[in-house]
C-alpha cells in the first residue's frame, strides 16, 4: 500500500501541474515599438507583463503591449516607466478615441453652460465695447468651466478616456464643444439692440487666439 502511495503521489502532482499549466492563457507580449515579441502563458495579462519584464530589459522607455491570443483583447502597461510597484497595477485597454457627433456636442455644451458665470459677465458687459471685447470676455469666462465640459464629455464616452494617452484627442474635442457653448452663451445674452450678430462674434472668437494663447494671457 505504501509503495502504491509513493508512486501515486508524484504522478498526481505531475498530472495536476500539467492541468494547471494548460489552464493558463496564451498572450503575445512585446514592446510598444513591436520588438521582442514573446508568447507567454499566464493566468492574467498582468502576470504576462511581469514575466516579460523579468525576461527583458525593463529599463527601456517603452510601454509593454499584452494581447490575449484567443480574444484579441489588447492591454497597454507602462507602470514600469514610473518605477511603480507592480502590485495593484491597473490595465489600460488600447482603444481609439470615439467619434462625438454634433448632437452630442450640442447637448454637452447646453449642460455645461448652465455653470457659466453669467453674473460675472453681466457685471462687466455694460462697459465692454464691440464684439471683440465681449467675445474675449465670454471666452475667458468660458475657460473657467472647462472642467464641466470635460466632465460631461467623459460621462458620455467613458472615464477610461480620461487617461493621459488621450489628452490631445480629448482637448481637441473639448475645444469644439466649448465653441458651441460660446455660441449658446451669446444667444442667451443677445438683445434686440445688439448690432453684431451671434454668428459674427462667434466667428471672431474662433479665428482669434488659440486656447493656449488665451490660457497664457490669463
Amino acid at each position: 500500500m505504501e509503495a502504491i502511495l509513493i508512486i501515486f503521489v508524484p504522478v498526481a502532482i505531475i498530472i495536476l501541474s500539467h492541468l494547471w499549466f494548460n489552464l493558463k492563457l496564451e498572450f503575445k507580449v512585446n514592446w510598444s515599438d513591436g520588438s521582442d515579441v514573446s508568447c507567454i502563458k499566464a493566468i492574467k495579462s498582468i502576470d504576462a507583463y511581469k514575466i516579460f519584464l523579468d525576461e527583458h530589459d525593463s529599463d527601456k522607455s517603452l510601454a509593454v503591449i499584452v494581447t490575449h491570443e484567443f480574444s484579441g483583447t489588447t492591454y497597454n502597461y507602462d507602470s514600469h516607466l514610473e518605477n511603480l510597484n507592480l502590485k495593484g497595477d491597473t490595465l489600460i485597454p488600447v482603444k481609439n478615441f470615439p467619434h462625438v457627433g454634433i448632437t452630442d456636442r450640442a447637448l454637452i455644451a447646453k449642460e455645461s453652460i448652465n455653470h457659466f458665470p453669467y453674473e460675472d459677465y453681466g457685471a462687466v458687459s455694460d462697459i465692454l465695447e464691440g464684439k471683440g471685447e465681449k467675445g474675449k470676455a465670454i471666452e475667458e469666462l468660458n475657460l473657467r468651466i472647462k472642467d464641466k465640459y470635460e466632465y460631461y464629455l467623459l460621462k458620455l464616452i467613458g472615464d477610461e478616456f480620461s487617461h493621459d494617452d488621450f489628452t490631445n484627442e480629448r482637448d481637441e474635442e473639448i475645444e469644439k464643444i466649448m465653441h458651441l457653448g460660446i455660441r449658446g452663451i451669446l444667444k442667451e445674452h443677445a438683445t434686440e439692440g445688439t448690432s453684431e450678430s451671434v454668428e459674427d462674434v462667434s466667428r471672431e472668437i474662433k479665428s482669434s487666439e488659440s486656447w493656449t494663447e488665451i490660457k497664457r494671457r490669463l
